[in-house]
């Protein structure tokens, strides 16, 4: 009996020495919320993009667009940017434009004076499933369920190529100049993004791989 004691004795000595010492810490929710910007306006908002800068939030309401201050996180201004609803926007590199995918037309808005560059229909009704600003902003690709339209950046039409399957997604590589389209039956098709030529076919599960 005496030695199970000492030997118990010894073991609480040794986990009381040794075992690490815990308290419950109370933390800090506030460092868990993120600000909040502001209200988006009656309709949810429907896209949003950065400016390259990250000086500037742009969101879209419908037809609207709202332009946000993210360091004091303040509305800077709300302007009608489109006849229809808007999907994706983006800015351009030197963020004065904003490129603007809109059901099955493309907006360019100019910052500074919140008013339209141009708005111009896509060849059909479908919708324009993205669109993206070349490295140097000359060119606009847009990508439709059917077609590859390529646009200067005035708005008029440069050239246009048919998509024997059903597109679904685009990406663009601004290093190699190439742009990836991956397609409903699961491949990936590389083109050269300013001629729109042939470069290769990827076979993927389905989706578009990491290309940028």
């Amino acid at each position: 009996m005496k030695r199970f004691m000492k030997v118990l004795v010894a073991i609480i000595f040794i986990v009381s020495t040794f075992a690490p010492t815990f308290q419950t810490v109370q933390a800090d929710s506030s460092l868990y919320k993120l600000p909040t910007i502001g209200n988006a306006g009656s309709s949810s908002a429907s896209s949003a993009a950065f400016s390259p800068n990250g000086k500037y939030l742009a969101t879209s309401n419908s037809r609207n667009v709202l332009l946000w201050n993210t360091s004091s996180l303040s509305l800077i201004q709300e302007f009608k940017a489109a006849t229809d609803s808007i999907q994706n926007m983006m800015f351009s590199e030197n963020g004065e434009k904003l490129l603007i995918s809109a059901y099955h037309r493309i907006v360019q808005v100019d910052v500074a004076s919140a008013t339209q560059d141009f708005e111009v229909p896509t060849l059909d009704t479908s919708s324009v499933l993205n669109a993206t600003y070349s490295q140097n902003g000359d060119f606009i690709y847009v990508l439709k369920p059917n077609h590859l339209i390529i646009f200067n950046k005035d708005g008029t039409m440069k050239d246009s190529f048919s998509l024997t399957n059903r597109a679904s997604n685009f990406a663009y590589n601004a290093k190699t100049d190439e742009i990836a389209i991956s397609f409903e039956n699961g491949e990936i098709i590389i083109r050269q993004a300013s001629t729109g030529d042939y470069v290769r076919t990827i076979t993927y599960g389905g989706r578009l791989a990491d290309f940028a």
